[in-house]
């Protein structure tokens, strides 16, 4: 058996989040969410994911602007960063 990986999922479209969201969940995965560039950067410092799934475009900024943090993280372990359009 695999063990469950921990994802955040960052999107401004609520239903595109909970599709995703549930792929992923229903795979057995801890999957938390961000609204957005500012929630997804803070839930980054607080916690550690293995991958982060984001949009490329959103109200509050762009996916680049999280790839751009990840890059830069000082974590041991940076999470995969993929983005979705």
């Amino acid at each position: 058996m695999f063990a469950s990986v921990k994802i955040l999922i960052v999107d401004d479209d609520a239903d595109l989040r909970e599709v995703v969201g549930l792929i992923f969940k229903g795979a057995g995965d801890k999957v938390a969410y961000a609204t957005g560039v500012q929630e997804a950067l803070e839930q980054l410092e607080e916690d550690a994911f293995d991958a982060v799934l984001c949009d490329v475009q959103m109200a509050d900024g762009s996916g680049l602007e999280i790839l751009s943090y990840i890059k830069k993280m000082k974590k041991d372990v940076r999470p995969l960063a993929f983005l979705m359009t």
